[in-house]
């Protein structure tokens, strides 16, 4: 079984992927004032809303293997810097 994992990084609203799939991983890599929604949808302020990410904090972020449905939308709420890298299969 090969490594299925890819990897984005959010700026902004992103759609990081369509249909289901596993988050395996969130990682805050530039800190900043930006706060994202991390939904189970494909559209911003769609969908179920699973994790509210700030990105002041230089952290990993606990939502490894989390299971997403309709797709994997990062909504950019608020702020103007800040970078999250999600892995995702």
């Amino acid at each position: 079984m090969g490594d299925k994992n890819n990897v984005v990084a959010a700026t902004a609203d992103l759609l990081v992927k369509t249909g289901h799939g596993i988050i395996k991983a969130i990682y805050v890599t530039q800190a900043g004032d930006r706060i994202f929604t991390i939904r189970d949808g494909i559209a911003a302020g769609g969908g179920d809303a699973l994790f509210a990410i700030d990105t002041s904090d230089l952290v990993l972020m606990p939502y490894i293997n989390h299971p997403v449905n309709a797709g994997l939308f990062a909504d950019s709420d608020a702020g103007t810097t800040g970078t999250l890298l999600i892995v995702y299969e």
